[in-house]
């Protein structure tokens, strides 16, 4: 199957991912301020996230971020393992 996008809707879509970045940005920025921080960290996007109501992601990025900071051989300064719910990481994980 072949199909081609309109230009019309790439646009839209291209301005609807832009306008979710900056509300997601927006809200990571707020929780590093909360925090008396200027750095917007990976666990602040996340935190964003869960805030903005998309809960489904917090887990599983949690435990993705976590990973891959083990795999790196990162250890953050204060890292929340509470992020990451115990039921929840283990459904991710499966």
């Amino acid at each position: 199957m072949n199909s081609t996008i309109n230009a019309d809707t790439k646009q839209a879509m291209s301005r609807c991912v832009s306008q979710f970045a900056a509300v997601l940005m927006h809200e990571a920025v707020r929780v590093g301020r909360e925090e008396s921080r200027q750095t917007v960290s990976g666990e602040d996007i996340i935190t964003a996230l869960g805030r903005l109501g998309l809960t489904e992601y917090v887990a599983p990025l949690s435990l993705l971020l976590h990973r891959y900071r083990e795999s790196q051989g990162i250890v953050p300064r204060g890292w929340q393992a509470e992020l990451i719910p115990p039921e929840s990481a283990a459904m991710a994980a499966e």
